[in-house]
């Protein structure tokens, strides 16, 4: 725990990207109506980087605090482990997420069990999906049996997680129209069926199905104010997870500011402190560029085209160009990665909502 308030500082204060977002592949299982990756995964190709392009990704890369893997379906590769494996051996990353659907239990317990017993002291955060209970999770998902296969998943990394501290299992639920009216029922059946952490999105961005984003702010808090009020109860040896909770808290408040004002409420640190890879190499600042600009052409560097260096990605006009875009437009956007990174490297307003224990 420590350590890793140490590493967060030192990313602070060095001034470097330590946060990165590696969309892995774009290939997937499901159909999901709330995702805004839909045409990407439809169009999957066969130009994902390599395990030994990550390698050589991961030896010109220092100092990483986080990697979060993503897809698509991340578990569709088979080199996920060895993936993790280079960045914690070159590039110093001890944290490491993975979000998946839960369609494949066996896949998800042999990942998460080969990446923990080959790179000791990481943490792994692993999240499964789930968007509703049942017939109506499998709908929005658009695959039949979803359900059950993600409970069989959990069921599998729950026995893992008894056995190793360093897995953090967790439900990542996105809030949309189609479970809006019954997302605290929901919670309530996530926390008595699976006793695990819910963490709430918002479906963002072009999804599949349009009317997938008819939420209002209001609809929003309400769902995000009971999951803080039923969290607060924590106590005594769980205050440290009751802070974690406060910075997740402030991001579901800036969250719905920018839904009721459509403005920026804080300073942006994508492209700063946080950047995307595509699973074909394209470096990018935010995941949303594209959505937030969908008029702009962009031209995003290519971690190929600049020998696997990050650094001279960085350095590119190209890039260089979309972090001023991002300055001077002011730009916003729902995406709570960029929020909770902005909320990170901005000392003063995270030490408040870590103290706010009320």
């Amino acid at each position: 725990m420590i350590s890793q308030a140490a590493r967060l500082l030192k990313g602070h204060l060095s001034g470097k990207i330590n946060y990165a977002i590696f969309f892995v592949t774009a290939r997937c299982n499901a159909k999901c109506k709330t995702c805004f990756y839909w045409q990407n995964a439809d169009n999957a190709g066969k130009n994902e980087l390599t395990a030994d392009e990550y390698l050589r990704i991961s030896q010109k890369w220092k100092n990483l605090f986080h990697i979060s893997l993503t897809g698509g379906e991340p578990l569709l590769r088979d080199d996920l482990p060895e993936i993790i494996s280079h960045f914690y051996r070159n590039s110093g990353a001890r944290s490491f997420g993975i979000t998946t659907n839960g369609l494949l239990p066996d896949k998800a317990e042999a990942v998460v069990a080969k990446a923990l017993a080959e790179n000791p002291g990481i943490t792994l955060k692993f999240s499964v999906s789930i968007d509703a209970i049942g017939e109506k999770h499998d709908e929005i998902r658009g695959v039949k049996g979803n359900y059950a296969k993600l409970t069989e998943t959990i069921t599998k990394l729950k026995t893992l997680a008894e056995k190793n501290k360093n897995l953090d299992l967790r439900i990542n639920t996105t809030c949309c129209s189609y479970n809006k009216n019954d997302i605290t029922k929901i919670i309530d059946h996530i926390d008595s069926a699976f006793g695990l952490p819910v963490g709430i999105g918002i479906v963002r961005g072009d999804a599949r199905s349009a009317d997938s984003k008819e939420i209002t702010p209001e609809e929003y808090k309400k769902t995000t104010d009971y999951l803080k009020n039923k969290y607060k109860k924590r106590s005594g040896a769980l205050a440290y997870f009751r802070m974690l909770d406060n910075v997740l808290f402030g991001v579901y408040d800036i969250t719905h500011r920018i839904m009721k004002e459509n403005a920026q409420i804080i300073n942006c640190a994508a492209g700063r402190k946080m950047i995307v890879i595509s699973e074909k190499g394209a470096v990018l600042p935010c995941e949303m560029l594209e959505n937030v600009f969908p008029k702009k052409k962009f031209i995003f560097p290519d971690l190929r085209k600049n020998d696997y260096d990050i650094e001279k990605a960085l350095k590119s006009p190209e890039f260089k160009e979309m972090l001023k875009l991002i300055k001077d437009s002011r730009c916003f956007c729902t995406f709570e990665c960029a929020t909770m990174n902005s909320l990170a490297y901005n000392p003063g307003t995270l030490i408040k909502l870590m103290l706010n224990f009320r």
